[in-house]
């Protein structure tokens, strides 16, 4: 609806008034690092700054229809496109004083994912081409050859792209219902993808500590994966009635927040002890013996997940023997 909302997010409550300027629909959003400032780019080829307390614009708009902080807060990138047959170009601009750093960089068409590497020396694009590109922030020179999917299926294209807090690996949303990580040194990519999703994966996130991965899908679910194990953890978080388009973790990593097609945004804990706290309450009671087997492997020694409760069935009789065979 061409207006960007802010949250406030112990109450779930919005934050003043919508912030309007936009002609078209805003199509991403990022923080500045400090929080004192919020970019928002528009299919109006506009990127609006704007002043988080006052909730008013700074200066004038610049152009593009995504756009992205630098982690020191200092530059501000977009990608913009002047008219549908003309090249797409991203823009590096000073934060501060909204001037464009040095001469546009070439991108290539469509781009609809842009981000900045942790240290900000790299920048990443995805695009509706399929390929990756990556950019040294400093020579404005390309790293290497764009990444491009390794499986050589037709029209398979990335959708969104990020970062690993290390910076050390990027991970790919692919239109073909798989997250793909690649090295990006290499710029090869890094054992299986992940697969779980039945439709379209739309987004994808690092949690702050690099060991979780969260991705968003037209199927309408959001899964967590273990990057270690790149298996998935837990079942697919279930609540959006539409597509889900984006995901990001808070700086904590304690909290989830998913946006989709339904006009809503989701939060989720993503705590693996409160998920326990919660599941000891609605059990109450601790796993029986032969569900730790099935579950957690005969190899891990059984415990309480549940302390203050009892052992589960089959658990006692197993401790007493082996209280007789010390005896």
């Amino acid at each position: 609806d061409a207006t960007v909302l802010l949250w406030d997010v112990a109450s779930r409550q919005p934050l003043g008034d919508p912030l309007k300027g936009h002609k078209s629909s805003v199509e991403s959003v990022a923080f500045s690092p400090d929080g004192k400032a919020l970019a928002s780019a528009s299919d109006d080829n506009m990127v609006l700054l704007w002043d988080v307390a006052s909730r008013r614009p700074l200066g004038e708009p610049l152009k593009g229809v995504r756009v992205a902080f630098s982690p020191d807060g200092k530059t501000l990138v977009s990608a913009s496109q002047d008219d549908y047959d003309s090249d797409m170009h991203l823009q590096l601009w000073d934060a501060a004083t909204r001037k464009p750093v040095g001469e546009p960089l070439e991108a290539p068409p469509s781009v609809i994912s842009v981000t900045f590497s942790p240290d900000g020396n790299t920048l990443a694009a995805a695009s509706d081409s399929g390929n990756v590109q990556l950019w040294d922030v400093a020579t404005r020179k390309y790293l290497g050859k764009p990444i491009k999917n390794h499986t050589h299926i037709a029209d398979r294209r990335a959708t969104s792209v990020a970062f690993s807090p290390d910076g050390k690996t990027l991970a790919l949303a692919m239109e073909d219902i798989v997250v793909e990580l690649w090295d990006v040194a290499t710029q090869q990519p890094l054992r299986e993808s992940f697969t779980g999703h039945t439709d379209m994966v739309t987004g994808v996130a690092f949690s702050p500590d690099g060991k979780t991965i969260a991705s968003s899908s037209r199927d309408k679910t959001v899964r967590l994966w273990d990057v270690a194990t790149q298996q998935p953890i837990g079942e697919p978080l279930i609540g959006h009635s539409d597509y889900v388009n984006s995901v990001a973790f808070s700086p904590d990593g304690k909290t989830l927040a998913s946006a989709s097609d339904d006009d809503t945004v989701l939060l989720w804990d993503v705590t693996p002890n409160s998920w326990a706290s919660r599941a000891c309450e609605r059990a109450n009671r601790n796993m029986l013996q032969s569900e730790w087997d099935h579950y957690i492997g005969k190899n891990v020694p059984y415990h309480r997940t549940c302390p203050s409760l009892p052992d589960g069935e089959g658990v006692v009789v197993i401790r007493e023997k082996a209280k007789a065979r010390i005896e």
